[in-house]
């Protein structure tokens, strides 16, 4: 069964790929611009630490978003698994609230994101 299993996801992720990709450029490939990766309208300078701030929190907030989910996840499987016992359903209740606790964080973290944007837009 694992062998039907990993062959299917093999397949399924070679194909997806050749799916989805680009067709080659008519044109040729051209030139690649060092200066240009990392940013659309070119890498970071000095002057971009407020891009690069609200990178690294977008980036976090969406990191903790994800995980809050997935533990939020978990937490309804020891809910659910617990059948009664106390010391799993406090497990379980813990794990739950800091689920909340993460989503509260990411939230915050997507507000900051927000008002920096503004803040670097004004300026």
């Amino acid at each position: 069964m694992k062998k039907i299993f990993f062959t299917g996801l093999a397949f399924f992720i070679l194909f997806t790929s050749f799916v989805y990709a680009d067709p080659p450029p008519s044109e040729g490939l051209g030139q690649v611009d060092p200066t240009n990766i990392g940013r659309e309208n070119g890498g970071y300078s000095s002057d971009d630490i407020g891009i690069i701030f609200t990178d690294l929190i977008n980036w976090f907030a969406w990191f903790i978003a994800v995980v809050s989910v997935v533990m939020g996840l978990y937490s309804g499987f020891l809910f659910i698994t617990s059948s009664g016992d106390e010391a799993k359903l406090k497990k379980a209740r813990d794990t739950f609230i800091y689920t909340i606790i993460g989503i509260v964080v990411a939230i915050i973290s997507f507000g900051i994101v927000a008002i920096a944007e503004v803040l670097v837009r004004v300026r």
